[in-house]
């Protein structure tokens, strides 16, 4: 062996000797006397020995510190909780939550609950960054939890009852006294019909209505009546695309009758049909000129729009526009027949006509021809039908004419009552003095016959149009005999009328007697001249 290895061989012999006695003391003073360390903490002993201590009510968490460093992924053995919240000390300090109470945002809900099942992952419901545990708002509807809580909304569901409107909008602006539109005791935030219409709220939202009135075009009928029994194919009845319940384009009026639906609902006639009676007149012309007080023409109770017998002579309303007589009057030709006997169950071009002059009995003042009026003839006691002249014993009181003198020419005084008009004419007064027992042409006065003249024009320019004459008379004899004086007035004039061209079945006659007159000076004098003839032109 060379001098240079037996040197490297005692080199290697130092380095291995040393080793071992290093390696030999640390052994020794550090793993058995266990002096090389200082003394374990608590928590650290936990670790090395790896206990794991986990919260009955919560799983490991691991939570973002402020400066980025990620803790520990398990709960340490330090399992003080001064709060007694369910969550130790430790933990809150991580979750930044307060150690010494158990409602760390004082929102009602206590930590533990807020926090969840895996403390890992604390709650965040409305993903702001913000625990629920510390968040005041934990859906972030603009309503703190706290008032959630106090009035039973959910906290963390911006809309508690699904029905497409917030609970902060649903509650209002004051918080202590939360909506209750309809007042069901139940808070808008709860209810699913706040206007307790009958329709969810989520529906009427969907159809465009108002789900806080429960008629949103305020036209009297409610929502749920306008929308009809088919939720998704809600009604549009004038099908102009806007659903009934929305409904304003026709003033309020589906049927397009003239009558809006709110004034049909107060008369309880039909919005959606022009004719709710089906008599064959419209309800506008059923109406009359007030709607505070709509016809009943036979004061039965039951308004015209809604009596198909509106006369109530027991001809429907239909039947009798359809055969020509007055709807109106329950004896249209005046004759003391009703037009019910004068049809005698006959149908429509099968009805009587005595004398086969091509008028109908019903609207036939002469049904038998012969120059004697049924009115008259039943007055008499002659038969009415059957042309028998020699029977009538009393001249009849339009048989006769004779030339006027001078003591006639003032015994009829015409009086207007407004002026007159050309659509529209107002009412008269035709005065008749003692000596005149009917009316004939000759004793009709340039003024009167002017008026009548344009009275029959008016009546044949419009069907529709009528004229009321109504005869009165004095108190000298019975009353059956005052009744029959205005009759016979009236009757005189309907047929001169008729004779120049007035369609007869738009003159309406009556008589009052003695039992209107026109002052109480008038009734307690009974001499006093009440004979007369009220004339009213009437626009149906």
């Amino acid at each position: 062996m060379n001098k240079s290895s037996q040197i490297l061989s005692i080199l290697f012999v130092l380095v291995a000797t040393t080793l071992w006695f290093v390696g030999s003391w640390w052994y020794y003073t550090c793993r058995i006397k266990n002096t090389c360390e200082t003394k374990l903490t608590i928590a650290t002993q936990a670790k090395k020995n790896k206990e794991t201590i986990i919260s009955p009510l919560k799983l490991p968490a691991s939570i973002a510190l402020d400066n980025g460093v990620s803790s520990l992924n398990v709960i340490t053995a330090n399992n003080s909780d001064t709060d007694g919240d369910g969550i130790s000390d430790s933990n809150e300090l991580r979750l930044k939550t307060d150690l010494n109470k158990k409602d760390s945002d004082n929102d009602g809900i206590s930590d533990d609950i807020e926090i969840g099942l895996n403390i890992k992952q604390p709650l965040d419901t409305d993903n702001d960054g913000i625990i629920d545990a510390l968040d005041d708002d934990d859906d972030n509807d603009g309503l703190t939890t706290q008032i959630e809580v106090k009035v039973g909304t959910s906290p963390l569901h911006e809309d508690t009852d699904n029905d497409g409107i917030d609970d902060l909008k649903e509650i209002g602006s004051n918080a202590l006294k939360p909506l209750d539109t309809d007042n069901d005791g139940i808070i808008n935030a709860l209810d699913s019909d706040d206007d307790a219409d009958g329709i969810k709220t989520e529906t009427e939202l969907l159809l465009g209505i108002n789900p806080l009135l429960a008629d949103s075009d305020s036209d009297g009928i409610s929502d749920l009546d306008e929308i009809g029994k088919l939720i998704e194919k809600p009604l549009d009845t004038d099908k102009d695309g806007i659903i009934d319940a929305l409904d304003t384009e026709e003033n309020l009026d589906k049927d397009g009758d003239g009558l809006t639906d709110l004034l049909e609902k107060k008369l309880n006639s039909d919005p959606n049909n022009v004719d709710s009676d089906d008599d064959g007149i419209n309800d506008n012309e059923e109406l009359g000129d007030n709607e505070s007080k709509p016809l009943d023409t036979d004061n039965d109770g039951i308004i015209n729009i809604l009596d198909p017998d509106d006369d109530n002579d027991k001809l429907d309303t239909r039947f009798e526009s359809e055969i020509g007589t007055n709807p109106l009057s329950p004896d249209t030709d005046g004759d003391s027949l009703d037009d019910a006997k004068e049809v005698a169950g006959g149908t429509v071009g099968h009805l009587p006509d005595t004398d086969k002059d091509g008028k109908i009995d019903p609207v036939d003042s002469d049904d038998d021809n012969d120059g004697f009026s049924t009115l008259d003839e039943i007055r008499n006691g002659s038969n009415p039908f059957v042309n028998e002249k020699d029977a009538i014993k009393k001249t009849p009181i339009t048989a006769t004419k004779k030339a006027p003198n001078k003591s006639d020419l003032n015994q009829l005084t015409l009086k207007l009552i407004g002026d007159n008009s050309s659509k529209r004419f107002k009412n008269a007064r035709l005065a008749v003095s003692k000596k005149t027992t009917s009316i004939t042409i000759d004793l009709l006065t340039p003024e009167t016959n002017d008026y009548l003249t344009q009275i029959i024009k008016w009546l044949q320019e419009n069907k529709q149009n009528t004229i009321s004459l109504i005869g009165h008379s004095d108190s000298f004899n019975s009353a059956q005999e005052n009744l029959a004086d205005g009759i016979n007035l009236v009757m005189s004039l309907r047929e001169i009328l008729i004779q120049q061209g007035a369609p007869y079945q738009q003159i309406d006659v009556a008589s009052r007697g003695s039992a209107e007159p026109l002052t109480e000076k008038n009734r307690q004098n009974e001499k006093s001249s009440n004979r007369r003839i009220e004339i009213s032109p009437i626009n149906l």
